[in-house]
């Protein structure tokens, strides 16, 4: 049995010095730029400090590490100090996709900072400071009751009863001796209404005793060490809004007349054990039909925003429970979105999720985020939608004249240097710009020679990065000016292509950012304001007019099939892009289709289309690296698709004993992983680690393990990882 502590992950302030992190990405403590190779990476949190540890226990904390880029991840997580251990959920990561690495902390000196590194292998991500602390133990031979098996808490919460929490006897700092042959103590509750059952004695224990009395020989002495797991056991709670104590004390026909205690293997000295706290009393349990969560934010407020606009919060609910709590956060309202980051809280732990607001209509928003967890209470979601700008809200681009309508510049060889500006046009929030983020990309023989911000700022982002952080917002307007461009332009008659895109490693993933003065708290999207990234050029247009066959589309029940032929020679390669009748383009292919002979044919999955929604479909062709043109637009009509949904179904039986049917269903045909854990969140069981056909499908679990061996009574976890997302499901084994 593994040793553990509970350390709870701390989150950062929301004040605007700390803002400008979660903007960029790209910062530590010191303020310095993050390493070229966290490009790929967003990592939370980016560093770890687990506080203090007494000596012989195990602290562990989660780090979520999601790939923003735009190839394979392989990460291969290592130490460079031997207190700190990382282990990792999986190691090779698509884009989009995100891993838990769970770093464990055993502290082997006293009164020591003990601080290293963890390497998330060569090239992958940018490593992440550890820093801990040994405290000496106190006091000798304690024996206790603890409801987690990290062994530190001994206050256990429970919502609905009857029900069973599992429960550990645990002899904490005893004498040093070769082993543990045997023990004695009385184990009891102190009133009705609990029940100590489903004893299991370590070490092939056998009772002579009758139980509360516990006189325990055991078959295979364990071997010596700081902390003896004695038994395992469940606390039946069956009586609501009461408190149940258990306390520990001298058996019946005790050893030593009036007092618990262990032996040594081969006739070794028996030594006294004390309870944990005075009196006996050394656990508890209570019922609580009220949450105990904390949140970052219990209540968000949107604030005025237009429609069109789209804003994102990061949000954490903490765990105050001695349970652990599975969140799958969502939303009845259509125009809010989540998407989990960290659904499995440890006790003492937190839980990471996204939401995401987009007003498609005008009104009041009033809504609820549930948590899917009786544990936790609702977050509150605010806002109002205002009616959308001419021209639609948060649109940014670069311009050539003071008007900001002019996209391309000719010149007339007249001077070498030439200024635009990067210009958001109709803020869908008030209250001004106090930081942006966003990358500028430049093709051609113009040269970017200096960029002036607007405001007092602070740049943390290295060109052609930018995350601008301003000491005051910028004044509300239609057309903010975030910074003047300088341009150099030797060649009179070359021609310089301007792109904008999110950063290497942005705030939101995909998406450039900005934040309002009003609420500091929310990122906001920016949108091109050409509706592509090229957004302006010199001695060309915006974008530059080429001809392209128009595209052929068909219908395949959840998918559509785009096909076109072109000159193979021509072009270096193509992106795909969708609309919606009543949205702006956007981009189906995570990497340019490279040109076929015979033509190209692109599947586009229809999962995340409305039935009913008419589709538009586009290619643009690509040379170095530029999009210099896009076909004309073909139409199709969404189908109504299959009912299947990409999810964890109830499994049958539940409760069950000795094997259940867990069953789920698939949205799409993709990857799939099946696991079972355990309440602390250890890997039992992978029932599917392959790739499955949409539609629903079963596995047997016989509730043994990995290795084979069966698994003790309690709750258990199954979780589906898919492309899709985690969809997590409580299951209980009863024996």
């Amino acid at each position: 049995m593994r040793k553990f502590v509970i350390v709870p992950v701390r989150p950062a302030s929301s004040a605007l010095s700390v803002l400008l992190l979660i903007l960029a990405g790209l910062v530590g403590a010191t303020g310095a730029v993050a390493d070229a190779a966290d490009a790929g990476c967003e990592i939370m949190p980016a560093s770890v400090d687990f506080g203090d540890v007494t000596l012989g226990n195990v602290a562990f904390e989660l780090v979520v590490v999601r790939n923003v880029g735009d190839v394979v991840l392989h990460l291969d997580p290592s130490s460079d100090h031997p207190s700190f251990v990382p282990s990792l959920d999986t190691n090779d990561l698509a884009p989009g996709e995100q891993a838990v690495l769970e770093i464990r902390f055993q502290p082997f000196l006293p009164i020591v900072s003990q601080s290293g590194t963890i390497d998330l292998g060569p090239g992958a991500c940018a490593p992440i400071p550890v820093v801990g602390r040994g405290i000496p133990i106190t006091g000798i031979d304690l024996l206790g009751i603890y409801w987690d098996d990290q062994f530190g808490v001994a206050h256990g919460e429970v919502g609905l009863v009857p029900t069973q929490l599992p429960g550990y006897l645990v002899l904490k700092s005893p004498t040093p001796a070769a082993g543990l042959a045997g023990w004695e103590a009385r184990v009891e509750p102190t009133a009705p209404g609990a029940e100590l059952v489903d004893w299991q004695l370590r070490g092939g224990g056998v009772n002579a005793g009758l139980a509360p009395d516990f006189l325990v020989a055991l078959a295979s002495p364990l071997p010596g060490a700081d902390i003896y797991v004695l038994a395992e056991f469940s606390a039946l709670i069956s009586l609501p809004d009461t408190r149940h104590e258990f306390r520990v004390g001298a058996p019946d026909g005790a050893s030593l007349p009036g007092q618990m205690s262990w032996s040594e293997p081969d006739g070794g000295p028996r030594h006294a054990m004390n309870p944990v706290l005075a009196g006996g009393v050394v656990a508890s349990v209570t019922h609580d039909t009220e949450p105990d969560c904390g949140f970052l934010h219990r209540v968000v407020d949107f604030g005025p925003m237009a429609v069109g606009s789209r804003a994102t919060i990061n949000d954490w609910v903490s765990n105050g429970t001695s349970q652990e709590i599975v969140i799958t956060p969502s939303c009845d309202h259509p125009d809010i979105s989540i998407e989990t980051r960290v659904a499995v809280i440890p006790p003492g732990g937190q839980g990471y999720f996204t939401i995401h607001f987009a007003p498609s209509a005008t009104g009041v928003l009033d809504a609820v985020v549930d948590l899917g967890t009786d544990v936790c209470d609702d977050v509150i979601v605010l806002g109002e939608a205002t009616p959308a700008p001419p021209g639609g809200a948060d649109q940014i681009g670069v311009f050539w004249d003071a008007e900001h309508t002019e996209t391309n510049l000719l010149l007339d060889g007249s001077t070498p240097v030439v200024s635009g500006y990067l210009v958001l046009a109709h803020p869908g929030a008030p209250g001004g710009v106090s930081g942006w983020e966003c990358r500028l990309e430049i093709v051609g023989s113009g040269v970017l020679a200096n960029t002036a911000f607007s405001g007092q700022f602070v740049n943390v982002g290295i060109a052609p990065d930018y995350v601008v952080g301003l000491a005051s917002p910028l004044p509300y307007t239609d057309d903010v000016v975030l910074a003047q461009l300088d341009f150099l332009t030797l060649d009179p008659f070359g021609a310089t292509l301007i792109s904008l895109l999110p950063t290497s490693v942005p705030g939101v993933p995909g998406q450039m950012n900005w934040v309002s003065g009003a609420d500091t708290d929310f990122l906001r999207r920016m949108l091109p304001a050409t509706g592509r990234d090229l957004v302006a050029t010199i001695n060309g247009e915006a974008p530059v007019a080429v001809s392209l066959p128009t595209p052929s589309v068909l219908g395949r029940d959840r998918s559509v099939e785009l096909s076109w032929r072109v000159a193979s020679g021509d072009w270096d390669g193509f992106h795909v892009y969708r609309r919606a009748s009543d949205g702006i383009p956007e981009r189906r292919t995570a990497a340019a289709l490279a040109p076929a002979p015979a033509g190209l044919v692109f599947h586009d999955d229809l999962s995340d289309a409305v039935p009913g929604t008419r589709l538009f479909y586009s290619y643009a062709a690509l040379k170095d690296g530029v999009e210099l043109g896009r076909s004309a637009e073909v139409e199709i009509l969404a189908p109504e698709l299959p009912a299947f949904a990409t999810r964890l179904q109830p499994n049958v039986p539940n409760p069950f004993n000795p094997a259940t049917e867990i069953r789920f269903e698939l949205g799409r045909a993709q990857k799939v992983d099946v696991k079972i854990y355990d309440v602390t969140g250890r890997l039992v069981r992978t029932l599917v680690d392959e790739s499955r056909a949409a539609g629903p499908h079963a596995e047997m679990w016989q509730g043994r393990d990995d290795a084979g061996r069966p698994v003790a009574s309690g709750a258990y976890y199954v979780r589906l990882i898919t492309a899709d997302g985690v969809d997590n499901r409580k299951i209980m084994l009863l024996k």
